[in-house]
Formats: structure tokens, C-alpha cells, sequence
């Protein structure tokens, strides 16, 4: 299949500045012409006519996601993107590359909004290099230029408006005032000292930008733990390891920002642990590693028969109280022991306390829906009741008459249906044809 897009090279290839693929797409559309709208409308009907058989289509919604994640539509997207302008390694643009390690959620290290460093913008902006958006600057953990230690901005320096993604709209350019974006060196601000997760991104973007079809292993984080298991207790490491030390079938996907503080926590580079993660675990430092031990859970501690006692005691006068009585999990939460202890020391006073307090709440249920079934539409109409409004009322309800709020709430959901009542298909007039 012959190429059909303007040959525009992405900026930063090879190198941990790689162009994001956001940028890319507006930097082609701007090339051709035409909107980013226009251009992914164009893009989607040169693949649907010139697509080799048996090739999947671009995703439905392709023009409206942000395309820097990993996921079919954006695998699709690089391929065809890669078909259509003849580049190769358009993926290192994208995390692809974390598509089977991690989960497919990346909102949390992917912002939805520009940041930008404003030395790199004056620096092209005087040599006339053509502006893009790299990579690092669409990740979270990332709060500095790691190249002039400069903290990233996200406000236009001329009118402080905050910077939201629009289609059709460079992003160089604010999307308020629509001046650049580009400010004075004596507004920035000096950053000297690395966020957590900031050297483990860059590498990771370095050794994709050099390896751009790679994909990490679904199993390394799992791979790395194994090697570690037989130095480190397992139990003392259920903060971080979590769900690495269960027995599955397929290993657990952990998000990309776990990823990261489990190779702050080991001090193992995170591009070592994903790509080699036996020799990772090998070269990890022993000095120091050893994680704090955890605080044992209630049910694994063992209590002297003072704290049974005492636990008896209240159980009884809690018993005894009737609706002022403490719940059982206020009294397990008091004497420091675990929810189910008390059923294994005690079972025949629990289970009448359980039963003698779900009583007393079904009562008082009762009751205060007998109160509420007293409240009219002509009570709510009232020009207080309007001044709060229809979402605000539950709330009201709830505090006048001393309530639960989803007996307030469903109360007023019902007068409300009352006072706007729903139209359903079979009420419907039936138009004359």
C-alpha cells in the first residue's frame, strides 16, 4: 500500500523528548491543512477503502480520546498511522509498550491537560524549530523539564487561564487569549529536585524510543517477586506486592503508578524490573532494603482473657441499652480486636446483639417512614422548599424531621414523580402520519 500523508517526520525520535502522538496527529493535520476533526475523518476513510483484507478499522470515537495510553483503537491507530506515512515507531509515541503489564487504565499518570516547559518553547521559538508537545510533558509523575530543571507550566502567562485540549485548537497556543504560550525567564520557576517516578519514566521513554515494537511481559513484576520471595517475608510485603504473591492463572496487571512505587520501594530501576527482572532482583541493593514490618491484623493477634472480658462486658451492657448502645464494630474498633474475634469468643451474645439491634433498626425505620408519609406535595412547594431546590430537599428533609437520608431521599423522589410525572412509551400520543 502506498503512502498517502505528507512524509512529516515526529520530533524527538530515538530519544526519551519523543513527540506525543497527540501532537503528531495535530502537527499532520495542520500539514494537510485541514482541521484535526477533518483530518481523522479523512484518515478513517483511506483505511476503510484501502485497507488490506482481514485489517481491523479505526475505533469509532478515535478523534475524541487521548491517544498517548495503550489500547486497540490506539494500536490501530499508530499501524495505520505508520501505513499512511511510511515512519516506522510511532508506538514509542504512546505507552504501548505497557499494554500487557499494566491495566488498562491510565489516568493515573496520563494528565487530561497542557503542561509545558517554557524554556523548550523559547528555545524553538528562537531557532524556528517547529513546537510539539513531547511525551514526558502528558505524564503526571513528571513535574519538571528534566533537560533545563525547569517546573512545567499549565497557565497562559498572559491572561493565567488554565490550558483544556481542543480538537481543532494548536496547543502552543492558549486556548483563551490564543497568544503563545511562550513567557519572560524571569516567571520561571527552578525545580532542583526530582519528583518520585520521574527517572524511572524517562528511562522507560528512553529504551521504548530505542525499542519501539517492544512489549513488557505481563508476568515480569510477577517474576521479579518470585526472585525475591526466598530473601524477603512475604506477609511483611503485602503493602507492595499485594496481589504478586497470590496463586493465579494469569498474573495480576498492576497500573502503571504501582509499577512505579514498587521499583522506588526496592530501588530497582523500573526498566531493569520489566525488561530483566531476574537480573533486577540479583542486582537490587540488600543495605537497608528490608522493609518495615507491618502491624498484625486484629484477627491474627493473640488477646489475654482481660481484653475478652472486657469485650464480654460491653457486648452485655450494649445489650441492655437498646438503640443507645455501642455497635459491635464500635466496640471491636475500641478494644483493638478484629470483627469476627468476638463471634468466636462469645457467639450465643453476639448473635443476640446482631439480632436485637437489627430490631431496633427496622423499628425505627418503620417509624420514620410513618413520619415522612405525613409530608404533601403542598409541603415541598412551598417558596422556601423552591428557593433550595428538588436536589437539595433530601438533605433538608433529613435534618428537619431527624431522619436517615435515603428515607428523606426516597421520600422526596416519590412526591417529586408526583409533581413531574414520567412519560412513558405507551402514554405517548401517537402522532397522526
Amino acid at each position: 500500500m502506498s503512502t498517502f500523508l505528507l512524509p512529516v517526520p515526529p520530533e524527538g525520535a530515538g530519544t526519551s523528548d519523543v513527540e506525543a502522538l497527540d501532537s503528531y496527529l495535530d502537527r499532520l493535520a495542520a500539514a494537510h491543512g485541514i482541521a484535526l476533526s477533518s483530518f481523522c475523518r479523512l484518515l478513517d476513510d483511506w483505511w476503510e477503502h484501502d485497507k488490506p483484507v482481514g485489517e481491523a478499522s479505526l475505533g469509532r470515537y478515535i478523534g475524541h480520546i487521548p491517544k498517548c495510553g495503550f489500547g486497540r483503537d490506539i494500536e490501530q491507530l499508530v499501524k495505520v498511522l505508520e501505513t499512511g506515512t511510511g515512519f516506522r515507531g510511532l508506538a514509542s509515541m504512546t505507552l504501548l509498550a505497557f499494554k500487557e503489564v499494566s491495566g488498562r487504565h491510565v489516568g493515573e499518570v496520563l494528565r487530561h491537560v497542557h503542561h509545558w516547559c517554557p524554556a523548550c518553547m523559547q528555545e524553538w521559538e528562537q531557532g524556528g524549530a517547529p513546537a510539539y508537545e513531547k511525551l514526558l510533558w502528558r505524564l503526571k509523575p513528571i513535574s519538571r523539564c528534566p533537560t533545563h530543571r525547569i517546573r512545567l507550566e499549565n497557565q497562559c502567562p498572559h491572561c493565567g487561564g488554565g490550558q483544556t485540549r481542543r480538537g481543532d485548537h494548536p496547543w502552543f497556543r492558549c486556548s483563551q487569549c490564543f497568544k503563545p504560550l511562550c513567557n519572560d525567564s524571569s516567571r520561571w520557576t527552578i525545580s532542583l529536585t526530582a519528583a518520585p517516578g520521574e527517572k524511572d519514566l524517562i528511562d522507560v521513554l528512553a529504551f521504548c524510543a530505542t525499542n519501539p515494537s517492544y512489549v513488557f511481559r505481563r508476568d515480569s513484576p510477577h517474576r521479579f517477586f518470585h526472585a525475591i520471595k526466598h530473601e524477603l517475608d512475604g506477609k511483611r510485603l503485602a503493602n507492595s506486592a499485594g496481589d504478586y504473591f497470590h496463586k493465579r492463572d494469569i498474573p495480576t496487571r498492576k497500573l502503571v503508578g504501582s509499577l512505579l512505587r514498587i521499583a522506588q520501594r526496592f530501588q530497582t530501576p523500573l526498566t531493569d524490573l520489566l525488561v530483566d527482572p531476574r537480573q533486577a532482583a540479583a542486582a537490587r541493593p540488600l543495605n537497608g532494603m528490608e522493609p518495615k514490618p507491618l502491624n498484625l491484623h486484629p484477627a491474627n493477634k493473640a488477646h489475654d482473657h482481660l481484653v475478652r472480658e472486657r469485650v464480654r462486658q460491653e457486648l452485655e451492657v450494649a445489650l441492655q441499652q437498646g438503640p443507645e448502645g455501642k455497635s459491635l464494630a464500635q466496640i471491636c474498633r475500641e478494644a483493638g480486636v478484629c470483627k469476627s474475634s468476638p463471634s468466636r469468643w462469645f457467639p450465643s451474645i453476639v448473635a443476640s446483639l446482631v439480632k436485637h439491634q437489627t430490631e431496633l433498626r427496622d423499628r425505627q425505620r418503620e417509624l420514620d417512614l410513618a413520619r415522612l408519609a405525613a409530608i404533601t406535595l403542598e409541603d415541598l412547594l412551598t417558596p422556601e422548599m423552591q428557593a433550595i431546590g428538588w436536589h437539595k430537599l433530601p438533605h433538608f428533609v433529613a435534618r428537619q424531621w431527624s431522619v436517615s437520608i435515603y428515607i428523606a431521599r426516597k421520600r422526596v423522589s416519590v412526591l417529586r414523580r408526583t409533581a413531574h410525572p414520567v412519560v412513558t412509551r405507551s402514554s405517548r400520543k401517537t402522532k397522526p402520519r
